[in-house]
């Protein structure tokens, strides 16, 4: 969102530390599924009533979330829309199956100013509307509980959006739209996804929760937990020099840390509770391992300096001096938690008071992995060391567990625009980020940088908001916010990468510190079980893969969208249908549920399929994205338990629906099986087929066959095969592309791909590829049109949208039909082909063909709209000096398509790389 913030007053660095410090730990209930709570641990209003079981690790659960976020990736994140109802309603989240409403957040600049240009806000769960009202009266207040603050606020609250956090569960379906005749300008919903409906009823907005509002409106002032039986206190006071550490409480388990309390009088003075807040730290460790080493005002939710926190979890005054933790933290055996003095010449002083309670489920809990150890984990990076095109990293761990919270601190440009960038979060492997954001104050519920200044709310705030007028550096904003994801943890069973950038398009150089608060430990409890590659004819006749009408095979070369750097080109093949697809997925027998995972092109949506497993119903998979700017996407498909378990193998039937206004578009499906938590010991498999070609004078870029990797390791040497190295790292990649920059033409390079898969297993290396730097051979294909020979008319076309203002036009109106082209190859050698097309409503299903032989999988030119592609990748092949022939054949015509037409403008032959 692009806004410059107000000036915020920052207080005076301080020189002398006093300290004192008290430490609560109670006992809470660690039993998963207690209290009925099926797999997926509490829903609805009862995550907010049971916080004492926080700890638990749910099961079929995956957090997601709509926005209106830039498909192109420029930073224009706003004014899309899924879809439209009655021409003006703007559908801001759909989903089939059960799940959970957890946060509705939209701004524009008339919201933010108090003003209402949406219209009302409608809710729809399992057909029934349960709310459809104006968006002022819902986020004022003025419908009555349970719409009332904090779990809704305005703009004047929220620091400047309109904000929902009531959670409304639904047991088969939901959509959120708007009815005015103008759209939000900035949106996203936060949502749960539930693998079946066990304990899930749809959502009763006559249920007020007085309770949990009770509950939500004393934030930050006392533990949000029931008190514990058998709970114990001692306090202790203590002496601790610079650079010392002092135990504060040692305790023996089976136990639950439930608060951290420190009494900190030197924070009320400017002069010192800067230092208080970033040279203290608290550190834990449990059962043997470290889970918490933070900064003391990053654990309490103020980044950086004194700022007033009244969170659900945290607490932090400044004018009384105390800071307060209610985490619930689990631990089997043993447990230390400590304070550690990093001034270079203060001492600390003050007393630490400890509370403790047995909790004796908690090692069985912890062992099989239905609750986590709490971790406190920290990062930083200054501006100097801030990569641009990288995202900022919040938090990147393989294991399984659940994301709840980020603490962040930001000093930047005084304009504010390192706020632009969006959090992008990827789980469990997937190439798409979900969530994926629209800025960094939308993040934490605000907007436009924050603008009505400092507030605190249960699951979000801006604690501190200062510029140099008020103890920031010159022209810097000095900026920390935090986010409690309570409803909406985001859990993962394999890994997590969760970062957020610096920046609209990671290109502002900004300090950033964070400590991200989750759930977890290092073992995994997912497995790829199998792998099905669709418009592979080995890979298809293994799964059985049938359909009456499966769809043409074709390619796509295209990009994911949120890539973490650069997005990179990757080249697949696949097949879109309207018509039933079967097929089998091998599954681990001792699974508690599968994901299927699908890789599709989506230039064209809404998707839509009912899914059958082994004849039995288990739900629609309704993928409402469209995205003709990055058509790749991997979206999932829980499957319910009882469909998978004890199975080694499921035989899918996906019926795309017929009123749906896209077909089914599949390049890849990837089983996924939950299983009970283990340590992997198995490496990937390994990449193959890797090709490196030349497409600049100083730039090279390589693909491969995927591996079953989390991502891969690039290694080079010049003029010789590189070593499996530090010395000879290049980088790394989630997806199977990679760029290499800042060559010089006539050097030869080696290349060799390493699979890693999220728990740092590493496959055998690629053999290696050398690549010789020249410039490639761009041609247009209208400029060849004189020596166009063939069946089918060719005419060129000219409008800008075309690289180089044109293109051929063949207008072939029947399959067989064709036009060829010649062309001239200056040096003979191996070249890379890549074509640009052009999609339009008359564009059919067309083959490539060098020399008379065919290139690759046929491309499908059909889209509803006239559209540009960028360039496909048809491989390497070798060419001898002189004339050769390229033959466009028109194959048959798209189901949707009117014709049989083509169109393509730039061939670019880059020389492609030779085995070694």
């Amino acid at each position: 969102m692009r806004y410059l913030a107000r000036p915020r007053r920052r207080s005076v660095w301080p020189v002398v530390l006093v300290l004192v410090v008290s430490v609560l730990v109670a006992a809470a209930p660690c039993t998963a599924h207690a209290d009925g709570f099926s797999a997926k641990g509490p829903v609805g209003w009862d995550t907010l009533r049971h916080l004492e079981q926080f700890a638990t690790l749910p099961q079929g659960v995956q957090t997601r979330q709509f926005s209106s976020f830039d498909r192109a990736q420029n930073n224009n994140d706003y004014n899309h829309c899924l879809r439209h109802i009655d021409i003006t309603g703007c559908v801001m989240a759909e989903a089939d199956g059960p799940g959970e409403i957890d946060a509705i957040w939209l701004t524009s600049m008339l919201i933010s100013y108090g003003g209402n240009d949406v219209g009302n806000i409608v809710v729809v769960l399992d057909g029934k509307t349960v709310l459809n009202a104006g968006l002022w009266s819902v986020v004022n207040g003025t419908l009555g509980a349970p719409f009332v603050y904090p779990l809704v606020a305005n703009a004047s609250q929220s620091s400047g959006a309109a904000y929902i956090g009531v959670p409304m569960t639904y047991r088969s379906s939901m959509l959120v739209y708007t009815t005015g005749t103008t759209v939000p300008d900035f949106f996203h919903v936060t949502y749960r996804a539930f693998a079946d409906a066990e304990g899930v009823s749809t959502f009763d907005p006559a249920d007020k929760a007085p309770d949990v509002i009770s509950r939500l409106q004393a934030a930050g002032t006392s533990d949000p937990k029931a008190a514990q039986p058998g709970a114990t206190t001692t306090r202790t006071p203590f002496t601790l020099a610079p650079g010392q550490s002092v135990a504060l409480a040692t305790l023996h388990g089976p136990a639950s840390v439930s608060a951290v309390q420190l009494d900190l009088p030197q924070l009320a003075t400017a002069s010192t509770g800067r230092l208080v807040l970033t040279t203290a730290r608290i550190r834990i460790e449990v059962d043997g391992r470290q889970t918490v080493d933070a900064p003391v005002g990053e654990f309490f939710g103020s980044s950086g300096d004194r700022g007033w926190v009244a969170a659900l979890m945290t607490g932090l005054d400044p004018a009384s001096g105390r800071g307060s933790s209610w985490w619930p933290m689990p631990f089997a055996d043993n447990a230390t938690l400590t304070l550690y003095n990093g001034s270079d010449n203060l001492t600390l002083t003050g007393n630490a008071a400890i509370t403790s309670a047995p909790c004796p489920t908690c090692a069985t809990a912890l062992a099989d992995g239905r609750i986590g150890y709490f971790h406190a984990t920290s990062h930083s990076v200054p501006a100097a060391e801030q990569k641009t095109g990288r995202d900022y990293t919040l938090l990147a761990v393989s294991g399984h567990g659940k994301f709840a919270g980020v603490a962040l601190g930001m000093a930047g440009p005084s304009t504010g625009a390192f706020m632009e960038g969006n959090e992008r979060v990827y789980v469990d492997g997937s190439r798409s980020p979900n969530p994926n954001g629209t800025g960094t104050e939308d993040y934490f519920n605000s907007g436009w940088y924050f603008r009505n200044g400092p507030y605190s709310m249960p699951f979000t705030g801006n604690p501190v908001n200062q510029t140099a007028t008020s103890g920031c550096p010159s022209d810097t904003q000095c900026v920390s916010a935090y986010r409690q994801a309570i409803t909406d943890a985001v859990p993962f069973t394999s890994s997590i990468n969760y970062g957020i950038e610096h920046g609209g398009t990671d290109n502002i150089a900004a300090d950033y510190s964070s400590t991200a608060f989750w759930y977890g430990d290092t073992r995994t409890t997912q497995r790829v079980s199998d792998t099905l590659d669709v418009a592979d004819p080995a890979s298809e006749t293994a799964h059985n893969y049938t359909s009456a009408t499966p769809g043409t095979p074709g390619r796509l070369t295209d990009t994911y969208e949120g890539n973490d750097g650069t997005p990179e080109p990757v080249t697949m093949t696949g097949r879109t249908t309207r018509a039933p697809v079967t097929f089998t997925m091998a599954v681990d027998p001792a699974n508690t549920g599968v994901t299927l995972r699908r890789t599709s092109d989506q230039n064209l949506g809404p998707q839509k399929a009912t899914v059958t497993v082994n004849g039995a119903p288990a739900g629609t998979w309704l993928e409402p994205l469209a995205n003709p700017n990055h058509r790749l996407l991997d979206d999932n498909f829980l499957i319910p338990p009882a469909l998978t378990a004890g199975r080694q193998q499921l035989t899918i039937t996906l019926t795309p629906a017929p009123d749906a206004p896209a077909a089914w578009s599949a390049l890849r499906y990837t089983a996924l099986s939950q299983v009970p938590p283990s340590t992997d010991t198995t490496a990937p498999a390994a990449a193959s087929d890797v090709v490196a070609r030349a497409t600049t004078t100083t730039s090279a870029l390589l693909t491969w066959q995927p591996g079953t990797a989390d991502h891969y390791a690039v290694y080079t040497a010049r003029g010789t095969a590189p070593t499996i190295s530090a010395a000879d790292l290049a980088g790394t990649t989630p997806v199977p592309s990679f760029a290499h920059d800042g060559l010089d033409a006539g050097q030869t390079w080696y290349y060799r791909v390493v699979a890693i898969d999220a728990a740092g297993h590493q496959s055998p290396p690629t053999p290696p590829v050398s690549l010789t730097i020249r410039a490639p051979i761009q041609l247009n294909a209208w400029s060849l049109i004189t020596t166009a020979k063939g069946t089918a008319p060719a005419t060129p076309q000219f409008w800008p949208i075309w690289p180089g203002g044109a293109q051929l036009l063949m207008s072939a109106t029947a399959p067989g039909q064709h036009t060829t082209l010649t062309f001239n190859i200056p040096a003979a050698g191996r070249y890379d082909l890549s074509v640009v097309h052009s999609l339009a409503p008359d564009y059919g299903v067309t083959t490539l063909a060098i020399d008379g032989t065919p290139l690759g999988a046929p491309f499908n030119g059909y889209a509803p709209a006239l559209q540009v592609t960028p360039p496909q990748d048809y491989g390497p092949f070798t060419l001898a000096e002189g004339p050769h022939t390229l033959t466009l054949t028109a194959t048959a015509k798209a189901p949707w398509s009117t014709n049989h037409y083509a169109g393509i403008s730039t061939l670019t032959f880059s020389p492609a790389s030779t085995p070694t």
